[in-house]
């Protein structure tokens, strides 16, 4: 082998792969915009379904305190019924005939009375 032969082969060499890497060189550039668009779309992604477990605990979380008000509105219902029926009930003179209201010792002495003229018959 003589120097030109080793000069052209070297300048061939150099020249395919130049030309090579001109040919690949858009095809790498595609190749690497469409991983870094596949990162921001699975980071995306990723934010997504974080957004979707977020919203899901609000959404259970949300419930939960409904159930929980309606419980405690339907509490202070019924104590509010049953106050206001105590209130009606409430004694002002206990255990007397004078009673305010004329509620239970009235109805004592009825059966009182009864259960005497029942055994005295």
């Amino acid at each position: 082998m003589d120097w030109t032969q080793i000069i052209i082969a070297l300048i061939g060499a150099a020249c395919g792969g130049g030309l090579t890497t001109l040919l690949f060189l858009p095809q790498a550039r595609r190749a690497k915009e469409l991983e870094n668009e596949n990162k921001a779309i699975d980071q995306w992604k990723e934010l997504y379904e974080r957004l979707e477990q977020d919203s899901i605990s609000k959404s259970n979380l949300i419930d939960r305190v409904f159930s929980d008000l309606r419980k405690s509105q339907e509490r202070a219902i019924t104590l509010s019924s049953d106050n206001a029926r105590l209130e009606i009930l409430k004694c002002e003179c206990v255990n007397c005939p004078t009673r305010k209201p004329p509620i239970g010792y009235r109805a004592r002495v009825l059966k009182k009375k009864t259960e005497k003229n029942e055994t005295t018959e």
